[in-house]
């Protein structure tokens, strides 16, 4: 990418931001993440948009497809942040959460 009166900003990884074919390619990159996930946490509703990944279940079935995703995400270069992650529960739920 050149910008100008700036020069050259070099892309070192994956495709530029803004690409149009980016989100088709990165899609493609991440179904075989996503597929494991199914595969390994049935017992969760999961949903993925873009390079976020959300979940509903138990407590125990969360915590487990947290598991999951953390240990073999990096697999597939998906990386997830805990300090971006939030856990939605009643508030009867909360300590249970909290274990």
């Amino acid at each position: 990418m050149i910008i100008t009166g700036s020069g050259e900003i070099k892309s070192t990884e994956g495709t530029t931001q803004g690409d149009p074919p980016a989100m088709a390619m990165y899609a493609l990159a991440i179904t075989p993440l996503i597929q494991q996930m199914r595969t390994r946490s049935p017992d969760t509703n999961q949903v993925c948009f873009a390079d976020d990944a959300t979940s509903a279940g138990t407590c125990t079935q969360l915590r487990a497809w947290w598991k999951n995703l953390s240990s073999i995400g990096p697999i597939f270069r998906y990386y997830p942040n805990g300090s971006k992650t939030h856990l939605v529960v009643k508030e009867d739920f909360e300590e249970r959460a909290r274990q």
